[in-house]
């Protein structure tokens, strides 16, 4: 079975502390600045990657869960290191056939960022989610089992060939910008030179 379950620390805390589900059967995936990790659990990795930055959540302190918000945060989900990360996601629960669990903390489920990654793992790959709740309901309905590894595997190709064009894109237009300052520098040495040789008092360029 391959579920893809949202959950929250207290969730977390009910179900797996009062021993009401084993744990060794879920990898769970920490998004959360509230959470800390000491790395001795096998089955538990930290995604700080993947939680908003400051500026998506001043967006959500100023506007609420706002078109703009969501927005925002989808945008910065299609960055490079977030689409690798997702890509990740993807293989785990359909290659891999892993129960896999996004947690975050009680208090930062009002970003509704969670909900957020697994729509966007619905679009992207059609990954079923859903949360702890539904899950114990019934966990058939949300198996993703069904899904074509091949599928994910093609559409996985897909995605990092279009990171690596967008990044050797990005490289060349940064690599483009720095001459354009060394031209820029070049030229206000070239101006300096002329103005000293003619007596003429140095002015700043802006």
């Amino acid at each position: 079975m391959a579920h893809l379950i949202k959950m929250d620390s207290i969730t977390f805390l009910n179900a797996m502390m009062e021993n009401k589900e084993n744990p060794d059967k879920f990898t769970f995936l920490v998004i959360s600045r509230d959470i800390k990790t000491n790395g001795e659990n096998k089955n538990v990795y930290p995604l700080d990657k993947l939680i908003p930055t400051p500026q998506v959540i001043t967006t959500f302190i100023d506007e609420g869960y706002s078109d703009k918000y969501i927005k925002k945060y989808i945008k910065y989900l299609q960055t490079h290191n977030c689409r690798m990360l997702l890509a990740t996601i993807a293989k785990m629960v359909v290659g891999e056939g892993t129960n896999v669990v996004l947690i975050c903390s009680e208090h930062e489920t009002q970003y509704k960022y969670i909900d957020l990654i697994a729509k966007y793992l619905k679009k992207v790959y059609g990954i079923k989610a859903c949360s702890y709740k539904k899950f114990v309901k019934d966990p058939d309905k949300y198996d993703n089992g069904d899904l074509s590894e091949k599928k994910i595997d093609k559409i996985i190709k897909h995605e990092m060939a279009e990171i690596g064009v967008e990044y050797k894109a990005e490289k060349k237009s940064k690599k483009k910008d720095k001459k354009n300052k060394l031209n820029r520098f070049t030229l206000i040495q070239k101006v300096s030179v002329f103005f000293i040789a003619a007596g003429v008092p140095k002015r700043p360029l802006k």
